[in-house]
């Protein structure tokens, strides 16, 4: 592989598996709050999204520990393309039936951000670096730590401008 796609890798993995470690716990942490985002969808039966909220939350932790500590890196590469590509099919089924105002339930701090076809695009975008960060690398050692440090460095400074730029909810226009 290109040195250039083992950097991209070992980033992607840093960048993903801080977001996803990040939304998993934050999902397990308050169940009851994504209980209610994850029923809004109206994708699931009743009785199945209790088991669908806690499945999601321990995945993306268990998938964002993986990525973060290269532990089978392939497998957690391809759950979470899978994952990525779940989630903008739920987005995409939403948007068609008009339902806008639904929130992602992507990231914590973000529950006022609501469906659009950014935030498909977006899943995608991250559906392909997810599979990117699969890829097996050059990278060994400090080297690899290090892309994998500048991608949760590029997580945190990401999810802190969004936080930081974003209107609160009484603010928006």
């Amino acid at each position: 592989m290109p040195m250039i796609l083992s950097i991209v890798s070992g980033v992607g993995s840093g960048l993903l598996g801080a977001m996803m470690l990040f939304s998993g716990i934050d999902k397990l942490r308050r169940h009851d709050d994504f209980l209610g985002t994850l029923a809004a969808y109206r994708l699931l039966p009743d009785w199945g999204v209790e088991g669908a909220a806690w499945a999601l939350g321990v995945l993306e932790t268990a998938i964002g520990a993986a990525m973060l500590l290269h532990v089978a890196p392939s497998t957690a590469s391809i759950m979470s393309t899978g994952l990525f590509g779940l989630f903008a099919a739920a987005m995409i089924v939403n948007l068609m039936r008009g339902r806008t105002e639904l929130s992602c339930g992507c990231l914590p701090g973000l529950e006022h951000a609501r469906l659009s076809w950014g935030s498909v695009a977006r899943a995608v975008e991250f559906a392909g670096l997810s599979w990117l960060a699969g890829m097996p690398g050059t990278l060994v050692g400090a080297v690899r730590l290090e892309a994998v440090a500048s991608g949760v460095c590029l997580f945190v400074l990401g999810m802190t401008a969004t936080l930081l730029f974003t209107p609160a909810p009484s603010e928006a226009v």
